[in-house]
């Protein structure tokens, strides 16, 4: 699989409203709009089209493995699945801004 960015009409409409520079990604059947800041790398939204494909689990490996390397954080903008919150929780992460978590590697 590979890691795949682009600009969608999302993308620009976001950054039109909130004056930022955000771009989507995919990565296998993962989906999401993401912005990267010198220190962190936020995803604002993240959807897999086929849940327990093993694809969501293989991102997050792949997106660690970045944030390690690049020394940076990864952050969730806002969680609304709540076994995903707890999951990210168990795994470290701690409270970001706006409902949000990240994680310091």
């Amino acid at each position: 699989m590979k890691f795949k960015t682009y600009k969608s009409d999302l993308a620009l409409m976001l950054n039109a409203m909130f004056n930022t520079d955000q771009s989507c990604f995919s990565y296998g059947t993962i989906e999401g709009v993401f912005m990267e800041k010198p220190d962190v790398f936020e995803i604002l939204f993240i959807i897999n089209n086929r849940p327990h494909n093993g694809h969501f689990k293989k991102f997050m490996e792949f997106i660690t493995d970045y944030c390690k390397r690049e020394h940076k954080k990864l952050a969730f903008l806002e969680i609304m699945d709540a076994n995903l919150r707890q999951k990210l929780l168990n795994e470290g992460y701690t409270i970001y801004p706006n409902n949000g978590l990240v994680k310091e590697f």
